[in-house]
Order: structure tokens, then sequence, then C-alpha cells
């Protein structure tokens, strides 16, 4: 029981560790403007238009700002 509990934590840190990289990655896509990005085999891409910027990550949707 013990070592599945181990188990099942690494895991879950491993998963948030992945998450902030990715978001780490956006932020550094949005600081530079870069459409496409990729920062140890992470790669982003942000979609701007007029009200809003969206960065993705494998399809999925990580960040979206939108203008007031």
């Amino acid at each position: 029981l013990l070592l599945g509990q181990i188990s099942q934590s690494r895991q879950e840190q491993t998963r948030l560790l992945q998450e902030e990289e990715v978001l780490r990655v956006a932020r550094m896509a949005m600081q530079t403007g870069q459409e496409n990005l990729t920062v140890n085999g992470i790669t982003v891409r942000q979609v701007k238009t007029d009200q809003q910027l969206t960065v993705y990550h494998q399809e999925e949707k990580v960040l979206s700002v939108k203008k007031r």
C-alpha cells in the first residue's frame, strides 16, 4: 500500500512539473512575441487576434487573455 502511494505521488509530481514547464514556455513565447516556441522539447503556439491572445500546447489551450 505504501509503495503504491509513493508511486502515485511521484506520478503526480511529474505531471505538475510538466505543467509548470509548459506554462514557463508559454510565458517565454508571449514575452518574445514568437508564434511558435520550443524549449526543452516542449512546443507552444500563440494565436493572436485584435481582441485575444491564446497559447496552445499539443492542441490544448494553455492560456487565453482577452482585451477589455
